[in-house]
């Protein structure tokens, strides 16, 4: 079983993993407007580039957090910290 701290860290690192996941396909869906835009050179696709920073964003701090709570983890078990010089 592992530790409740442990456990927090692994939910955060796992929500992470599942937004980074969904950016990665809104990107690939921005890449397809952006080059469909360039050939027609119509309305740019607003709403998706704004969608895309903002998830950006979000994962960005889904991140950060789930390093805190693997050095809080970290710093318990151990005494010191060995994540917060991976973001």
């Amino acid at each position: 079983m592992n530790s409740p701290d442990l456990e927090i860290a692994m939910a955060k690192l796992q929500a992470w993993r599942s937004a980074h996941a969904e950016l990665v396909s809104l990107e690939a869906a921005l890449g397809e407007a952006m080059t469909e835009y360039a050939r027609t050179l119509g309305e740019p696709p607003r709403q998706l580039i704004i969608q895309a920073e903002r998830k950006r964003e979000y994962v960005a701090r889904l991140f950060e957090m789930a390093m805190e709570a693997l050095d809080m983890h970290s710093t318990a078990k151990t005494g010191h910290t060995n994540f917060g010089g991976l973001s």
